[in-house]
């Protein structure tokens, strides 16, 4: 008797441990949605007055893969259903953020034997990215023919793959130093002169530095092998 009544409470205390663990497993997954769905609440409101300052804004699905969603999703592009599953229930998330002034005119650059020589940055309209900051699903954002002085707000967005600053006055790199996911960065016609702050981003496969005239000095990208 004593050595089934033993035997019982072993069982009794290893089905405890497991409620236990399956409880907080399930209190755990239950924090994080909810956490996820009150990120979603929060951005939807910014997602909807970027959209209607002119910007293109994708807010959708934070379990979709960067194929499907976004303006170039070829046709026929359907989500796995539980990444769909997953997205419903956390809720649409700000993925994409894209934004070109259209104000542009010619004498904006100038030309020296049908090569262009000097960008009047000045002339464009300045941009304050520090909106952007806060949205921490970002993966592509894109920012043309505007004056940007500080990217200092894109520092944090751990998961950043794709960058376009071109047609900007950006210079200074320095806060691009962390976001090791980007694998596009495309800063023609800026005034960028240090591409230092590259050096680590080991996963970059494209660099695109047309009349980027102020870089003199290539070699911090030596340990670039993706590009």
């Amino acid at each position: 008797m004593s050595q089934t009544s033993g035997g019982r409470r072993r069982w009794f205390q290893f089905t405890l441990r497991g409620l236990i663990l399956f409880v907080a497993l399930v209190g755990a997954a239950a924090a994080w949605i909810g956490y996820q769905r009150r990120e979603s609440q929060r951005e939807a409101p910014i997602a909807e007055q970027l959209r209607n300052q002119g910007a293109y804004v994708a807010f959708v699905g934070p379990f979709l893969r960067p194929d499907e969603y976004g303006p170039d999703v070829k046709p026929g592009v359907v989500p796995a259903w539980w990444r769909q599953g997953l997205s419903d229930l956390c809720g649409p998330r700000i993925r994409m953020f894209h934004w070109s002034s259209q104000s542009t005119t010619s004498s904006n650059v100038y030309f020296v034997n049908n090569q262009a020589k000097h960008f009047n940055f000045s002339a464009y309209p300045r941009f304050d990215l520090a909106p952007l900051a806060e949205l921490s699903r970002l993966d592509d954002v894109g920012v043309h023919f505007h004056s940007i002085d500080d990217l200092s707000p894109l520092a944090d967005l751990s998961q950043l793959r794709n960058l376009n600053l071109s047609h900007t006055g950006v210079s200074e790199l320095g806060p691009l130093a962390r976001l090791t996911q980007l694998e596009t960065l495309d800063l023609t016609y800026t005034r960028v002169h240090d591409l230092a702050p590259l050096a680590k981003l080991t996963r970059l496969k494209q660099l695109f530095l047309p009349y980027a005239t102020l870089v003199r000095d290539i070699t911090p990208l030596a340990g670039l092998h993706n590009l």
